[in-house]
């Protein structure tokens, strides 16, 4: 069976916490779980002391209960890294996923079969949307991209800018059809905060107007929404907040993108 090392921030998890531990533990492939218990104030930690005893779980706790912020994720992560096992792939999860049995091990094989280093399944509510992102929870690495992406930036960019990191470094990501179940709504993060996140990861500012443009004319988000996303990252412009370390990558890549877009629509 292959080992897998799976890594969990958690804050106040105590109605899925246990569900998403026992999904872990049921897998067909040798899981070992660290949980980062974020300051937690009801009975997760009751609830770990408990998984515990399994043998198969251990926890870390952050010391200082701080408010909730998702750049807080990340350094969560890396706390649980400084005590997780060494293993041949590493999953991140959060506290409210459900994993069928063979989960990982059909995400693995997908990965040994393609040469991926980072993927991940589908949510099933999400089966209609299209994507070739891993989703940020049922995350799998290898080993190999774990030791080149961690520890992650501490910044609200760590999931997708890992990824462009990734594909910067010359490793496949890949989503495969593979089923899992978020156990909570889907939160809807702040538009404005896309726009942060556009300038931290280096995003011309033309790209997201055309990006804004777009969802206004489709009926994404309403156009007030829309247009917050644009504002957001022209208030991060003018505040000269620090661009990631990838940022020139990603900002060349898009202008490529976009032209090799405009030139079909032209030429065709």
């Amino acid at each position: 069976m292959v080992k897998v090392s799976v890594l969990i921030p958690s804050r106040d998890g105590e109605k899925t916490l246990p569900t998403t531990l026992h999904s872990l533990l049921n897998q067909q492939a040798d899981v070992f779980i660290t949980v980062a218990n974020d300051a937690s104030i009801d009975s997760t930690l009751k609830i770990l002391e408990d998984f515990k005893e399994s043998g198969r779980v251990e926890y870390v706790t952050y010391p200082r209960r701080e408010p909730k912020n998702y750049a807080r994720v990340p350094a969560l992560i890396n706390l649980a890294r400084e005590v997780a096992p060494v293993a041949e792939y590493y999953m991140i999860s959060g506290d409210d996923t459900f994993y069928p049995p063979d989960y990982i091990r059909k995400v693995c094989d997908y990965m040994k079969r393609d040469g991926v280093h980072i993927a991940s399944g589908n949510d099933v509510r999400k089966t209609r949307k299209k994507t070739s992102s891993p989703s940020g929870s049922g995350r799998i690495l290898t080993i190999k991209a774990w030791r080149e992406l961690t520890p992650f930036p501490e910044s609200i960019v760590w999931e997708t800018g890992s990824l462009y990191k990734a594909n910067m470094l010359g490793m496949k990501t890949a989503v495969y059809p593979v089923r899992m179940i978020h156990l909570r709504p889907y939160s809807v993060k702040s538009l404005w905060t896309f726009g942060h996140a556009a300038h931290i990861l280096g995003i011309p500012l033309l790209i997201t107007l055309g990006r804004v443009v777009k969802s206004i004319v489709r009926r994404k988000y309403s156009p007030l929404g829309s247009l917050s996303i644009l504002l957001g990252q022209i208030e991060y412009i003018l505040r000269k907040v620090k661009k990631a370390d990838i940022a020139p990558y990603i900002r060349n890549n898009k202008y490529l993108q976009s032209a090799q877009k405009l030139k079909s629509f032209f030429v065709r």
